[in-house]
């Protein structure tokens, strides 16, 4: 048998009074130190929460400076937007009530106001008739080849006057009979061409009574001298005609005055410029003699 042997731990020393006060020194001075290791450590732990709550708190103030700031500018903005809402309902009702007051104003005028006049369609032989006399109206009369402008003029006056006449009074004789030898129709009417056709076409009609002729509105008799120029009274229709020939010559009365005012001016430039050339010429001519005659002057 084989016999093994081991080391021992080696054997504690005695516990002592003296021992047990050490140990228990060196256990408090261990336990002080412990302390202030983590006093310092539980300091330094707060001055760092300190010092991130210190930053914390500015982070906060910034972000709540700035969310003011926001918030203002939205107040401000909405403000703003109120306002000019406000504005543009004071304009919109302003122009509404604009609106409205133009809208009263004017259906007060238009039942002032009478019905506007509408022409009633002409008939068939009325509208013949009308055409005939225009026809003749651009045709003949205001043909500056054959009429000039005062003769013109003086045409559509005379005839204007006639036609006038009877409507205004129908029953009266002396307007619906007019001696052709009269002087205002034979030098107004009858020497402008077209004058004596637009008569007959607005229903007047040519008679001849003791061999004297006659221009009747709505007459009888002969044109050869067989029967008297008897006046009757005119049908509704031969009215309508005359009046009709009264509106053609009433529309071209103010352009026959307004060429005659052309021509005469024309006329008056030509005249002047006429009697220049010809004080040019007599000045001319004298100068001429003078010119002569001091040539032919011996010197003295």
């Amino acid at each position: 048998r084989l016999l093994i042997l081991t080391a021992s731990p080696p054997a504690p020393p005695p516990v002592t009074r003296e021992y047990r006060l050490s140990d228990r020194r060196s256990h408090s001075t261990g336990i002080r130190a412990n302390r202030l290791v983590m006093n310092s450590a539980e300091e330094e732990e707060e001055e760092e929460m300190e010092s991130g709550k210190g930053e914390d708190s500015e982070e906060e103030s910034e972000e709540e400076e700035a969310v003011g700031a926001v918030q203002f500018r939205v107040v401000e903005a909405t403000h703003k937007a109120d306002d000019k809402a406000a504005a543009a309902a004071a304009a919109a009702g302003a122009a509404t009530a604009a609106a409205a007051r133009a809208e009263a104003v004017k259906s007060v005028v238009t039942n002032a106001l009478p019905p506007p006049f509408q022409e009633k369609p002409l008939s068939p032989v009325l509208q013949v008739a009308k055409e005939r006399m225009v026809r003749i109206m651009i045709s003949q009369i205001q043909n500056i080849n054959s009429n000039s402008p005062p003769m013109q003029e003086g045409c559509i006056v005379t005839l204007h006057k006639l036609c006038a006449n009877v409507l205004s009074n129908p029953a009266e004789d002396k307007f619906r009979k007019v001696r052709a030898n009269n002087t205002m129709v034979k030098g107004k009417v009858s020497v402008c061409r077209g004058g004596e056709d637009f008569l007959i076409a607005a229903g007047w009609r040519r008679m001849v009574e003791k061999f004297e002729p006659y221009f009747v509105f709505g007459g009888g008799g002969g044109d050869d001298g067989a029967g008297p120029a008897e006046t009757h009274s005119a049908s509704p229709q031969m009215l309508e005609v005359l009046t009709l020939a009264e509106d053609v010559l009433r529309k071209n009365l103010a352009l026959a005055r307004e060429k005659t005012e052309r021509y005469e001016r024309q006329k008056l430039l030509e005249k002047n410029d006429a009697s220049m050339r010809k004080e040019e010429a007599m000045q001319a001519i004298k100068d001429d003699k003078e010119r002569r005659k001091s040539k032919q002057t011996p010197p003295k």
